[in-house]
């Protein structure tokens, strides 16, 4: 079948399954200059999918950041904060994420276009998502790894057997919210200025009824590269996250990073802690504790509360999400 014929036969409705959410988030702080914050964000994708190709389009708004509130004054408190923002500070509605991928055999399979690497490097049972888990930005993504926001990629996957996999990822060093344009015309003008690429590769695999991926990364355009190791295992009720990250470069902000979590699900209800560690080149080291709760309504609806300790402040979070499936 033609290249033609395969992209409108996958464009069917009969092959796209939307996602979307709605989060809405208050949060304030101890540190008495600190501005409380209202903040919201929505998700919305597109997925085709057949079994030999899939298109996936998403698109992402977020509302403006405070300077003077938690998400200022603490960057670390809300990974969700300021997730889709234009050049001023406002925020907006973009497309984040357009990539088209394709079986090259049974066990081999490739995706390029506009992509967020984080979804398939450094994944993380329980420290993996803003929306439905921890706020802090360590517990969501390894801050040792200067993954580019929404670049231009490709990205290949080896399936070696129902447990194992090989990733390996050849991406443009710097993505939208990474230039000052934050515009699709300035990304692939960046592009053209050749600032050097990123490189990440990763195996997974399964040990001991748990999930273990080792990853390796390289950004040449910061003369940067590192190792990073997750491990995550599922019980019954209980769940429980590591996640360690090293780089060798001191241009890094961050040269060590250690984060675990534990999650307890009975009914509805779902109780979550997790802790990170950094040591940091220049600006000394750093430890964050978070602690949730989260209420499932039904699968549409989620209110959960959330406790943070950044160094020797209070978080104190409240939240709100809609999902929904069609």
């Amino acid at each position: 079948m033609t290249p033609i014929l395969l992209t409108l036969s996958l464009l069917s409705s009969e092959n796209l399954t939307t996602d979307g959410a709605v989060v809405v988030t208050h949060q304030s702080a101890s540190e008495s200059t600190t501005e409380n914050e209202w903040l919201a964000s929505g998700d919305l994708i597109f997925h085709f999918k057949t079994s030999d190709n899939h298109l996936r389009i998403y698109v992402e708004g977020s509302t403006t950041t405070n300077n003077n509130g938690v998400s200022g004054m603490f960057p670390r408190a809300n990974a969700d904060a300021g997730s889709a923002l234009h050049s001023d500070g406002d925020g907006r509605i973009q497309l984040s994420e357009f990539a088209y991928g394709f079986r090259l055999k049974e066990a081999h399979a490739i995706e390029f276009g506009i992509v967020d690497l984080t979804g398939f490097f450094d994944t993380s049972l329980l420290m993996n998502d803003e929306t439905r888990s921890f706020l802090n930005t360590g517990l969501g993504n390894n801050p040792t790894i200067p993954f580019p926001d929404y670049t231009l990629a490709t990205h290949y996957r080896y399936t070696e057997n129902e447990n194992t996999s090989w990733r390996i990822a050849y991406a443009h060093g710097r993505g939208l919210a990474d230039i000052s344009q934050r515009s699709y015309g300035g990304l692939f003008d960046d592009v053209a200025a050749d600032h050097g690429p990123f490189v990440i590769a990763a195996y997974q695999t399964k040990i001991f009824n748990s999930k273990l991926q080792l990853g390796t990364w390289r950004a040449e355009h910061r003369e940067q590269s590192g190792f990073y190791a997750n491990l995550d295992h599922q019980r019954n009720h209980h769940g429980y996250s590591f996640r360690w990250g090293h780089t060798f470069t001191k241009a890094s902000v961050v040269q060590n990073f250690l984060g675990v979590a534990y999650a307890y699900t009975h009914g509805r209800w779902t109780h979550s802690i997790g802790a990170t560690y950094a040591e940091q080149f220049d600006d000394g080291n750093y430890h964050d504790v978070e602690v949730i709760s989260r209420f499932a309504l039904s699968n549409q609806h989620q209110f959960a509360a959330s406790w943070q300790r950044i160094n020797s402040d209070h978080i104190w979070s409240f939240r709100y999400a809609w999902f929904w499936r069609k």
